[in-house]
């Protein structure tokens, strides 16, 4: 460490650590309750519907259905032991709120090591009163978790370069490593951060590999490969590096993320491996053709990184406003402000700037989230990792623009912190009042498995009427009504789907069973024929012929 962080703060400090973390823990709790009122509590979607199925798979004794990791696993077995203790939709989030309030006193006490009592506790209440925190606290994703495990890494960091004790060191290692599980950019924060053990570094970087180590050998294992976490960084690069970026980072359609999963020369790679180099190559390629237009792409997701939009990734955020008093009052949007990160980041920038010598691992550690974060694409799911060290920055910003800094000194943060200001806040757009159609589609999906059509009815029926070119939304409203028996609307329904995406699996053979159902079996055979020739594995669509060519009973 370059400096040294500063005493621990008099035992009074606890105290307010015990409010910090009362508080965190209440708004969480009335947050999540209030939730429960809203249509995804019970039917998480995309990323967190994922992480759910994967975990109820290994909780009930059948592991990870993955043969190599697409994600790094290690939400995905936290849930799994949630839920083999306790089953259903509160754990993860009862659990995530002690996690979150622990989030909010971790960040007390690294502003308080670096910057002192004061700086702690006003950064550490703003990690608990944040409301996009707020809010993936009482989701199905990864954040909690890992700002959980980086802030405690972090903090033991401190206290091992204080103390120079090896010990220490490796069990911060070991801890970052549990991150690294978690979301696949923190090995890059892992090696910027090595440097500050010196001479202990080996021993931190074992430490790190050590709990990665039994994600490398379950690759190894089940799929054959040395693929340390997961092999989807390949195609995380590519969803922010290609000519259509803005298309491919918003995609959250089955049909669009079956485009950019299969590129042309998909067949011809036989390892996971491969297949994540493979995407690695199209975006370099991209940028070597068209250096302009990469260089571009950069600075706009740079721009994008600094605005106070919290851009959604798999459903909208700010229409949880309408449910979560909690987020009405702590996230929100206004002509000229988009609070909180529009006002957390300018402070963050210009405490950064004049402060960063002081709290140089930290300084360290958001600069590298911030750059992996615009290298790749920009979410407010991926930038979330820096915001409790942003907010100790602009926490001690504040502290020493009127305590310390003379009159030039506050010309200087003045000159950063206006234009960061107009950059955070300036055509961020109005908040969203409606979900994503895909969003939909998948709760709509739930509720058919769960034997609740007349609610997918409900659930889909405005997705098609607003977007009556949407495939997958017919696609799952034909299977609502074949669950109703309503034969001729799923006909319709699984027609429309399949003119919109000729390749539809699900509606060919939603079309082939309601033709068999209104007495038309030469074309259901037809169908379950035309599915085959896509997937010669189709067991249903085999054996619906089968059953055809046997006849009647």
């Amino acid at each position: 460490m370059t400096d040294r962080p500063t005493p621990a703060a008099p035992p009074v400090e606890w105290r307010w650590s015990v409010a910090l973390f009362l508080v965190a823990l209440v708004v969480r709790a009335i947050h999540v309750r209030s939730m429960q009122k809203g249509p995804y509590f019970f039917y998480p979607v995309m990323d967190a519907f994922t992480y759910r199925e994967q975990a109820i798979a290994v909780a009930s004794g059948h592991g990870h259905p993955d043969v190599v990791f697409y994600q790094p696993p290690g939400y995905s077995y936290f849930l799994a032991a949630l839920y083999s203790l306790w089953p259903g939709a509160y754990a993860p989030r009862v659990v995530q709120c002690v996690l979150g309030a622990g989030c909010a006193v971790l960040t007390q006490r690294l502003g308080s090591r670096y910057f002192g009592a004061w700086v702690g506790i006003a950064s550490g209440f703003a990690v608990a009163l944040y409301g996009l925190l707020i809010w993936f606290d009482g989701e199905l994703l990864t954040p909690t978790l890992a700002l959980f495990l980086l802030l405690s890494a972090m903090l033991l960091a401190a206290h091992a370069a204080e103390a120079k004790d090896s010990r220490l060191w490796g069990l911060s290692g070991f801890v970052i490593g549990l991150a690294c599980t978690v979301t696949g950019t923190f090995p890059f924060v892992m090696l910027a951060l090595a440097p500050f053990a010196r001479r202990r570094a080996p021993i931190f970087l074992l430490a790190a590999a050590l709990a990665i180590s039994p994600v490398t050998l379950r690759n190894r294992i089940h799929g054959g490969e040395w693929v340390p976490l997961s092999y989807n960084a390949g195609l995380a690069f590519f969803v922010g590096n290609n000519a259509h970026a803005d298309e491919t980072s918003a995609a959250r359609s089955a049909a669009a993320w079956r485009r950019i999963n299969s590129p042309p020369e998909a067949s011809a790679l036989h390892s996971y491996s491969a297949t994540s180099a493979n995407y690695f190559r199209h975006s370099l390629r991209f940028a070597r053709a068209f250096p302009g237009q990469y260089v571009a792409l950069q600075f706009r997701k740079a721009l994008q990184f600094i605005g106070g939009n919290e851009i959604p990734r798999n459903q909208q955020i700010y229409t949880a406003r309408q449910t979560s008093w909690i987020l009405w009052l702590l996230l929100w949007k206004i002509p000229g402000l988009a609070f909180p990160y529009g006002l957390v980041f300018p402070l963050a920038l210009a405490g950064l700037v004049f402060r960063c010598k002081r709290a140089l691992p930290l300084a360290v550690a958001v600069t590298t989230l911030s750059l992996l974060t615009i290298a790749f694409f920009v979410t407010a799911r991926y930038r979330s990792p820096a915001i409790p060290f942003f907010c100790i920055f602009a926490a001690e910003g504040v502290r020493w623009f009127w305590q310390e800094a003379r009159a030039r000194q506050r010309v200087l943060f003045g000159a950063i912190l206006l234009p960061a200001l107009l950059a955070s806040n300036l055509n961020q757009g109005p908040m969203a009042t409606t979900e994503f159609p895909d969003t939909e589609i998948l709760r709509a999906y739930q509720l058919n498995l769960e034997g609740k059509a007349p609610a997918a009815v409900e659930a889909l029926t405005p997705v098609v009427e607003h977007d009556p070119k949407n495939g997958e939304a017919w696609t799952e409203l034909g299977v609502s009504r074949s669950a109703l028996g309503q034969f001729p609307q799923a006909a319709q329904a699984f027609q429309r789907g399949l003119s919109l995406w000729p390749e539809d699996e699900r509606a060919m053979m939603g079309l082939g069973l309601a033709r068999e159902r209104l007495g038309d079996p030469v074309a259901a055979r037809a169908l379950y024929e035309r599915t085959l020739k896509l997937d010669p594995n189709n067991a249903f669509a085999r054996a619906r012929l089968a059953q055809l060519q046997a006849g009647p009973r």
